[in-house]
């Protein structure tokens, strides 16, 4: 389970991931920007092929791992565009993210070879 502010995501046991809550930027990984009252599959992962392994979330921001050691961020911008779906880090294919965990608008990478990377809102706090 993933628990933002104001947004939750749940892992079921068929690796799907059920998210609702408030949704302004895009926190639940649905694709839109608009709050969700009612439980609702995300579909992304489904639609790209992959089983979440690892989810976590803190503040707006979510991250998920594969089985396939690939690894994800939502809500996420990149040269001022938002992307309100879950958006694939480019790691190189060498490295396999095995878990992922969040705290408020940080996170970290895990990878099966016992690295750890991180990511950050805008690292004013180091």
């Amino acid at each position: 389970m993933a628990v933002g502010d104001r947004s939750f995501i749940l892992t079921r046991d068929t690796n799907e991931l059920i998210a609702w809550g408030s949704n302004e930027k895009g926190q639940l990984g649905l694709g839109h920007f608009d709050d969700v009252h009612m439980p609702t599959k995300i579909d992304f992962f489904t639609k790209v092929g992959q089983q979440v392994h690892s989810v976590s979330g803190g503040g707006d921001l979510n991250m998920a791992s594969t089985h396939t050691g690939d690894s994800y961020v939502w809500p996420y911008t990149k040269q001022g565009k938002q992307y309100s779906v879950p958006v694939r880090m480019p790691f190189s294919a060498k490295v396999k993210i095995a878990r992922v965990s969040c705290g408020h608008n940080f996170g970290f990478f895990i990878s099966s070879q016992g690295l750890v990377y991180s990511l950050g809102k805008d690292n004013s706090d180091g």
